[in-house]
């Protein structure tokens, strides 16, 4: 009958897009690259073998995947069997992966991002990546592994997607250059004009790869006459090409130069521009200077030999002065873009517990071990829609957010007792309790289970976006209990010692410099009479806020243990998020400023936003009056043997000052454009904030401080 005939169209295509399939399964990038086509819903139209051993486990067939329970289709005599199928039976889909003796991998974020709306994640545009955790992976209890996938939309069949996978790991050694020599060193060059040399370069990957080959050399040497050939080629796997080295040695100054021969992917290639890692050869000559006598400077006025050699001296000083000078000043640039960038846009998404999460582990949790149970808000206007939007069947409630912040107790954890997790608790429930909030919609901002712990570079990204995070918090907690330092003998950590941490006074600044202080609080030990702990405002303690300013003055782990290890203090990786949260208080002061002169009814602002800014001013205002403390320009380094004079802040602050000014002189489309991120951050903050329950004024608080 040809009414059930499917048509050749799809026969065919069908076919080609298995073919193509295995294909993508076999690319050399991974020993254990796997392939699959599906659909929004995680229907598999098809699946590479390599992937369905490791999506779903080693013994599942196509036919099984097509047909789980293995059924046959009923025949005429068989009506009432229940062991065969009429309808066809519903395959598995990528979602059935979290199974239980399945791989555990979530696809759902992956599916919902590649399907949106948009539709420009096309093939025809580029393709995406998405990383996968991978629970059973077979690497043992208590792991994970990580799958990188890239994918797109099929151009013809839009509804479908291209997915290929392979282990994260494995794709980092896919194509990986080698050389023979790590030096090549001549101690004496006197007599040489020109110096002859090669090495070999390996590709040591699974990936065909064109490379480039280029010569640089140390400051004052000259690279003219230095040849590399070939300068650029293409490897396969397991190839190898010898480089030969030609070294003009007149370039060359007295005494030892040296330089790099860097052998690395050639970046204006596509395939290069995805695998980024570089080798080198380091070469080293040297050259004696031989003494000259009088006679040999025969018929040379004298003071002419001093006249060049002052100039000479006089070119060198000066050169290396204006050097260091623009090196400092594209240094003080970069920083400053990265400060303002912090205060405009998420460096890292902000991660958030629900308080039921945050109660169920009965302790703190690693950032890395609670990422399938955390939530991620990745862009500033994700975390506006959180806090402002009304909740999906819930009419005039809004999400909250709790910052917890407290000191570590141990140099390699956290809570090595437990008592700042069972106050973390207590506080939790005293704020939900105390303002009627429902502990569904409540949330929990925790350093250590919000910031990555493992992997620094993303540390750091989290830490720039400090400022963004402590903006958005219905409340900012303050958990100090009294407990014994586990690595210091005789250390007890409680409420003077948090006060003197540098990373607490961080993140109180940020608070404190985003909402005016309104809302932070202490958490006190519950008494046995009391049902609930008790709070103290740390509006009411000018001592504590005054203190909380002085960020690069407080005591760090690092210090204590002479970065030993480390490539530096924490006082450096504070410079930028610091530095972002002043830039976002003159920029708030500035524009509320140019509001109010535009505006001059304020019948419409609230009498908290106008006591919110005018504290917000004085804080400003006090702050201004002691730049230099509380941004300084040097710190000390300390060694285990010593220490050393290092730069902070230097001109930074100046810096900064002088770009928002500039911003200020703008034409007035780019400042509405600025103006209008400015304010989208004062409305979250406002909807963050908890009302106000008769606080001492920070304004106050400080000019107490001040006076006393």
């Amino acid at each position: 009958n040809g009414e059930n005939l499917e048509p050749m169209g799809a026969v065919t295509m069908t076919v080609n897009m298995t073919y193509l399939g295995e294909a993508l399964g076999e690319l050399p990038l991974s020993p254990s690259v796997y392939a699959m086509i599906a659909d929004q819903h995680g229907r598999v139209t098809m699946m590479t073998s390599r992937a369905r051993e490791t999506v779903f486990h080693k013994n599942v067939s196509e036919s099984q995947i097509r047909n789980p329970e293995n059924q046959p289709p009923c025949r005429a005599d068989q009506i009432n069997d229940a062991g065969c199928w009429w309808d066809a039976p519903k395959p598995l889909t990528l979602f059935d992966a979290q199974k239980e003796g399945f791989s555990g991998i979530n696809f759902k974020d992956m599916l919902i991002n590649v399907f949106n709306e948009s539709n420009d994640h096309q093939c025809s545009s580029g393709v995406r990546t998405w990383t996968l955790d991978v629970p059973n992976c077979g690497c043992g209890q208590n792991c994970s592994c990580q799958h990188l996938a890239v994918f797109c939309r099929l151009l013809a069949y839009p509804e479908w997607a291209i997915f290929v996978v392979a282990p994260l790991e494995e794709l980092q050694g896919a194509a990986i250059f080698t050389v023979d020599k790590e030096n090549i060193t001549v101690d004496s060059i006197d007599k040489k004009k020109v110096y002859e040399d090669n090495i070999v370069v390996q590709n040591t990957g699974r990936v065909k790869l064109p490379f480039t080959a280029t010569v640089s050399v140390g400051k004052g040497d000259n690279m003219s006459g230095t040849t590399v050939e070939p300068s650029n080629g293409t490897l396969a796997p397991g190839e190898n090409t010898t480089l030969a080295l030609k070294f003009n040695l007149s370039a060359f100054g007295y005494g030892t130069s040296s330089g790099w021969v860097i052998v690395q992917p050639d970046l204006s290639d596509d395939l290069g521009n995805c695998f980024r890692t570089h080798t080198s050869t380091r070469f080293s000559f040297t050259r004696q200077k031989k003494p000259q006598t009088l006679l040999q400077v025969s018929g040379i006025s004298v003071s002419v030999i001093a006249t060049v050699v002052l100039f000479i001296i006089l070119y060198r000083v000066v050169s290396s002065f204006l050097r260091k000078y623009y090196d400092d000043m594209a240094k003080e640039h970069s920083t400053i873009a990265k400060a303002l960038q912090a205060t405009q846009e998420l460096s890292f998404p902000m991660v958030l517990l629900k308080v039921a999460t945050f109660k169920k582990h009965g302790k703190f949790v690693a950032f890395e071990d609670i990422l399938n149970e955390s939530l991620w808000l990745h862009t500033i206007q994700d975390i506006d829609d959180f806090l402002t939007k009304d909740i999906k069947n819930k009419l005039g409630k809004k999400n909250k957010v709790i910052f917890m912040s407290h000191q570590w107790t141990a140099f390699s954890e956290p809570d090595h007792t437990g008592e700042q997790y069972k106050g973390m608790v207590e506080a939790v429930d005293t704020v939900i309790d105390q303002n009627n909030w429902d502990v569904e919609d409540t949330y929990v901002w925790l350093d250590y289970s919000s910031i990555p712990q493992r992997h620094r570079p993303s540390q750091t990204a989290a830490i720039n976006s400090l400022t963004v995070y402590a903006a958005k918090v219905s409340a900012f907690i303050v958990v100090a209990p009294k407990v014994d330092h586990k690595d210091l003998e005789g250390v007890l950590c409680d409420e003077d010692t948090y006060k003197k941490r540098a990373w607490c006074r961080a993140e109180q600044l940020s608070h404190l410099l985003a909402q005016a202080g309104d809302n932070m609080f202490l958490a006190k030990k519950k008494r046995p009479s009391q049902s609930m702990p008790g709070f103290l405002r740390l509006n009411d303690e000018p001592a504590w806020l005054e203190q909380s300013i002085e960020v690069f003055k407080g005591e760090l782990t690092c210090c204590r243990r002479k970065h030993v290890g480390m490539d530096m203090c924490d006082r450096e990786r504070l410079v930028v998020p610091m530095l972002g949260l002043w830039a976002q208080l003159c920029r708030t002061i500035r524009s509320q400023a140019d509001e109010n002169d535009q505006n001059k009814d304020e019948s419409e602002e609230s009498a908290d936003d106008k006591r919110a800014f005018a504290d917000l001013k004085e804080i400003h205002q006090h702050l201004s009056e002691r730049i230099h403390e509380v941004f300084p320009e040097t710190f000390s380094y300390e060694f285990e043997n010593g220490s050393e004079e290092r730069p902070l802040f230097g001109k930074l602050v100046q810096r900064l000052q002088e770009h928002l000014d500039k911003e200020a002189l703008q034409p007035k489309e780019e400042q509405n454009k600025k103006e209008k991120h400015w304010a989208k951050l004062r409305i979250a903050t406002k909807m963050a904030r908890l009302p106000a329950n008769g606080g001492r004024r920070l304004s106050q608080a400080l000019r107490s401080s001040m006076t006393t």
